[in-house]
């Protein structure tokens, strides 16, 4: 390290040990340690800075989201009393929400913390809703008491807000189902999501029409005022600094509504065009679904022509280049070349800190090395913080391509590699089976040209398919039976001498140490000293191997390793860029050509690619079965079949925003996507309930399918817009992508922004139009809801 030796120390934590903790108590001691002069403790690796980093920006996205949501509210609202009832529900659900976490021991994590930004939009839905119908009951009946207008407003809408809040649970029940690392990552983040929106239904439709009570209405400012109690008085201070906080909120509010103007026009002209524009998609209803019907095919065929990956890649500013020599090489020339490769960006201003290692690397992207070898070496870089994604990975390439012509070593192989917050394998793994090493290494060679060749793979690099270098010792019986001497004490005799063996023990004061005894070094270091060695004394003249065995040079495997029970070899390589899909199909024509076809050889594809596809595939199961329960908890709750199918029509809907989101974006499918897609089908029906509740309500009170159409779209525009921006706005944070570990929650919150804005403006045309060519029968339980005998 900066041309220095040093030790370094790998502190490991236990398997259900917190990162940050354990972090945090090293960090305490290092200050303890006692140092020799000129000594010092640096740390080269800290993977729980980056998980610190990352937890701090979603807690600020999380506020940041819920900030922009109760603007959303106000500005729909223009009430003070009316936003801060609403917002009340988003710090009292999330505190009720860490109760059952803290019971089902799930801790703060980016998952679980991205749950809850994930979340923030959507607590306020259910009030909303809620809060919506109270005022709509108190225009209808100006006179009423506040506290019958607010029970009667949340009876209203209260099956319709249950309905929603279980159909947005009851996509989280499948994810038992999913498997693989997306399965992993879903279990904290579905716990939370889950929990908070159970919990913000409860506060609607109890603490929302409470809070909406209070203040009295028109039917509580009858008779005479009460007297002033003693405790009236004594809060009398208190209301003075209320008033004062109102007229503060008055004056300020008249500030806003200058400067939001242009989109209260706006608004304005969308509430007055939303009628006109619904009668006519209501004239013209079959073409609007054949419209509709067209962009959702459209939709699909885009997101099949975007690219896959399993995870996108996490930048944490940090990386290592691990380097390889032919097996045998000495540690001096290894450490020449880590020393060269080291020296190439030492100076880069862009460079925090460059340790190298010889002698070993790691074997898992982890923080420390775990393959030894003298042929083996890992130069770790530590780049300066506060560099944008994009350009701390072009970055990293280009060091690398500097410390790659820096190695000035034909026989060098350099791989780029990232510390790992997950353990994954590599990106493309190709495995090749075989019985006879011979064949396998033969076909690995014949592969390797054509997968360099692929455009999007680096660093293409097979497991040591030029062995090891050995010495074989083939004793010849004859000659030893005729000195007395059997194989078992000569080979055990030549296993002493280079091996050595452990003689006995010398105790210190804290340890036993081994002492061993061998042949000095400079006695087995070449071929012909293992000639020299003697397996026995026979008449005090020493026989040597060489008397008794022929000595063969040749070169035996580096290991033997077995992938799946199966003996066979590895070739790994990483990606340029983030479609996984596409070069893992070109690798796999890569095997088809090259298929001997006689079974004696067989070549697979592992690694991501091989993870990306199981993922994907129990995420499919995983989303049909949360499409079946969210249609099951609509029938109980609508007590009808045809209607809740018409709602799931908004499923696909929200395919369209979530292709076009992903396309505008250059967002690859992955697995982070696929978990935004089963989420989005708990939320987007949200809307279309709402809507086709109202329309039953409507019918219940009498009204034909055509005007209870009108009328219920016309009622429920400012909901379904307020509930969709709120969510919108509450993870726009999150879809900038902006801070440690975005890249892992960008992809979540541009699939669900683009869904939900795709859904909701396609839900709020085409849903009438499918409703009113199947309206269905009108049921009593209508008319029982609406108030009619």
């Amino acid at each position: 390290m900066a041309g220095r030796e040093a030790v370094e120390l790998a502190v490991y934590r236990e398997g259900d040990a917190n990162t940050v903790a354990v972090s945090q108590a090293v960090q305490g001691a290092l200050p303890e340690l006692s140092l020799g002069s000129g000594q010092k403790v640096l740390v080269l690796s800290d993977q729980a800075a980056f998980i610190e980093s990352a937890i701090a920006e979603v807690q600020s996205n999380t506020l940041l989201g819920g900030a922009l949501a109760v603007l959303v509210l106000l500005f729909f609202l223009r009430d003070l009393r009316a936003t801060l009832v609403i917002a009340a529900a988003i710090p009292i659900s999330l505190l009720v929400t860490f109760v059952p976490l803290q019971m089902l021991g799930v801790s703060l994590n980016l998952m679980s913390l991205g749950g809850l930004a994930l979340g923030v939009g959507m607590l306020v839905d259910n009030s909303i809703v809620v809060l919506e119908s109270i005022a709509r009951v108190r225009e209808r009946d100006p006179h009423g008491a506040a506290g019958s207008t607010a029970i009667r407003g949340a009876t209203e809408v209260a099956a319709s807000v249950i309905a929603s809040t279980l159909t947005t649970v009851a996509v989280f029940l499948p994810m038992a189902f999913v498997e693989g690392v997306a399965g992993r990552l879903i279990r904290d983040l579905a716990y939370t999501v889950s929990l908070s929106i159970v919990s913000s239904m409860f506060v609607s439709l109890t603490l929302v029409p409470v809070l909406q009570s209070l203040g009295g209405g028109a039917g509580d400012d009858a008779g005479e005022p009460a007297p002033r109690s003693l405790l009236a008085w004594l809060l009398a201070p208190f209301a003075l600094v209320f008033r004062g906080l109102r007229f503060a909120t008055w004056a300020i509010g008249h500030v806003l509504k200058v400067l939001t103007a242009p989109l209260s026009a706006a608004y304005a002209a969308i509430e007055r065009a939303y009628p006109v524009a619904l009668k006519a998609a209501l004239r013209w209803r079959f073409t609007v679904v054949a419209l509709a019907v067209a962009l959702c095919v459209l939709a699909f065929q885009q997101l099949q022509s975007l690219g896959s990956t399993l995870l996108p890649e996490i930048q944490q500013g940090e990386f290592f280049v691990q380097i390889s020599l032919p097996q045998g090489s000495s540690l001096e020339r290894t450490a020449d070349v880590a020393r060269r490769v080291a020296a190439a960006v030492e100076h880069d201003e862009a460079v925090a800190q460059v340790f190298a290692r010889v002698g070993s690397m790691t074997a898992g992207d982890s923080a420390t090395g775990t393959v030894s070898g003298t042929h083996l070496a890992q130069v770790n870089v530590r780049l300066h913080p506060g560099l944008p994604a994009p350009e701390e990975a072009a970055l990293e390439e280009a060091l690398m391509l500097a410390m790659a012509g820096a190695a000035a070593d034909p026989e060098a192989t350099l791989r780029l590699g990232r510390p790992a917050l997950f353990s994954f394998d590599a990106p493309i793994e190709v495995r090749i089976f075989s019985e006879e090493p011979e064949r396998a290494i033969a076909h690995a060679l014949a592969l390797l040209p054509d997968l360099r060749a692929i455009e999007g793979l680096a660093d293409v690099a097979p497991d040591d398919l030029a062995g090891r270098p050995e010495v074989r010792v083939d004793f010849d019986r004859e000659r030893l039976s005729r000195l007395g001497l059997g194989v078992d004490a000569a080979a055990l005799a030549v296993q002493r001498a280079v091996q050595g063996e452990i003689a006995t023990k010398m105790h210190a004061a804290d340890r036993q140490l081994d002492v061993r005894v061998q042949l000095p070094q400079v006695d087995r270091t070449r071929a012909a000293d293992v000639g020299k060695i003697a397996v026995a004394v026979i008449g005090d003249v020493p026989v040597t191997v060489a008397a008794v065995a022929d000595l063969i040079e040749g070169t035996g495997p580096a290991e033997i390793r077995h992938l799946d029970g199966r003996r066979g070899l590895r070739i790994r390589a990483r990606l340029t860029g983030e479609d996984l899909g596409t070069v893992a199909a070109r690798v796999e024509d890569v095997l088809a050509e090259h298929d001997p076809g006689d079974g004696r050889v067989q070549a697979e594809l592992g690694g991501q690619a091989e993870s990306l596809g199981g993922s994907m595939k129990s995420m499919m199961f995983a989303a049909l079965i949360a499409v079946f329960l969210i249609y099951v908890v609509m029938a109980s709750s609508f007590e009808s079949l045809h209607h809740p199918l018409l709602i799931m029509g908004t499923v696909p809907l929200a395919v369209v925003g979530v292709a076009w989101a992903c396309v505008l974006t250059g967002t690859p499918i992955s697995a982070m996507v696929g978990m935004g897609a089963i989420i989005l089908g708990g939320i987007v029906v949200n809307n279309a309930i709402v809507l086709v509740n109202t329309v039953n309500y409507r019918r219940g009170q009498g009204m034909a399918v055509g005007p209870a159409l009108l009328e219920a779209g016309r009622l429920r525009l400012r909901p379904i817009i307020m509930t969709t921006a709120t969510t919108v706005l509450g993870l726009l944070p999150m879809a900038a992508g902006v801070g440690d570990g975005a890249a892992l929650r960008q992809p979540l919150a541009v699939t669900v922004i683009g869904g939900l804005t795709g859904a909701t403006l396609l839900t709020l045309v085409v849903i009438p139009c499918l409703y009113s060519l199947l309206p269905g029968k009108r049921q009593d339980a209508w008319a029982d809801m609406a108030g009619e005998d």
